[in-house]
């Protein structure tokens, strides 16, 4: 990465969301998604650490909305790694 002004610019690395919400999924789809807030952590720890182009990931969970958010440098390899 290149490094500007403190900002590490890493022209390229893709950026992905998925995520389930509650206008478009049902609830016991939903409730499959839902994640303890105290292993978030090690989740996304072990998804950086055994998945390559996983540089790094973000979970947002809402009482309405569960999303991933990757940045990865091979689309197909992470998209493999998350089914």
């Amino acid at each position: 990465p290149k490094a500007v002004m403190g900002w590490h610019i890493m022209a390229d690395m893709k950026f992905m969301v998925m995520g389930v919400r509650s206008q478009d999924t049902a609830l016991d789809v939903r409730e499959l998604f839902a994640v303890p807030q105290e292993a978030i952590p090690d989740l996304l720890t072990t998804l950086v650490k055994s998945t390559p182009s996983i540089h790094e990931a973000l979970l947002l969970t809402t009482c309405n909305r569960t999303e991933l958010y990757v940045a990865m440098d091979d689309t197909e390899a992470a998209l493999a790694a998350l089914q």
